[in-house]
């Protein structure tokens, strides 16, 4: 478990640690432009292009532009086959209640939470438009090192709305589930819209509790 301080302040005076700046950019593709990280932890330049002066940061910024065509998730969604829902009510609110729990956690830099809804071997993915492709992070200690660097350099308060749930497949181990991302910063002190996308998860049921095995994001665009 973490301890209170390092959720407080996981880095203290140095800042994040050199290896989680060096995966972040050997993870990004050569020709990729580094501020197309997703926007799903506030990722900022400074911890993923510490070598660009923040006029350069910006100008990255505003060059990165992406489209997203109708339906280019389809694939992604449809790697995912249907299958029978056979949990009752109350186990689906349950699966509910991990991933409100999930979107709580990075809402308020809660490594503690968050860790308790992955888990042990959880891996994490996400896409920007099909065009960027970011992970896999293999593990839950490898996420909540990542979130803890990207958190760190966040400067604003965001809000992951997770709605349109849809159970994919579920029996008592298994769930998988669809729910659609919408998020919001409160950056210039007015609430806005900074991306919006989908999450496909896979959940396993273990000691009573749901943890997310598997996370897929996919992001409409790139911050």
């Amino acid at each position: 478990m973490l301890a209170p301080a390092d959720r407080a302040d996981p880095f203290g005076r140095l800042g994040p640690p050199r290896e989680i700046t060096e995966t972040v950019a050997f993870l990004m593709p050569d020709d990729a432009t580094r501020s197309a990280l997703p926007a799903h932890a506030g990722w900022s330049l400074a911890l993923t292009a510490p070598h660009l002066s923040p006029d350069n940061r910006a100008r990255e910024r505003s060059d990165m532009t992406t489209t997203a065509a109708i339906g280019w998730g389809s694939n992604h969604l449809d790697a995912t086959p249907a299958g029978e829902v056979t949990l009752d009510p109350a186990e689906q609110l349950a699966v509910q209640q991990t991933l409100a729990r999930y979107a709580f956690a990075l809402d308020h830099g809660d490594l503690v939470a968050l860790q308790g809804v992955l888990t042990e071997g959880t891996t994490w993915t996400a896409t920007v438009a099909g065009e960027t492709e970011i992970g896999p992070f293999v593990g839950r200690a490898a996420v909540l090192d990542f979130v803890r660097g990207a958190t760190e350099a966040q400067t604003d308060q965001r809000r992951h709305h997770l709605t349109n749930i849809v159970f994919r497949r579920a029996d008592a181990d298994t769930a998988v589930v669809w729910a659609y991302l919408t998020l919001t910063s409160n950056a210039g002190g007015n609430p806005t819209v900074v991306t919006t996308g989908f999450y496909t998860f896979t959940l396993q049921h273990a000691e009573s509790e749901w943890r997310i095995a598997d996370l897929f994001i996919g992001l409409d665009s790139s911050v």
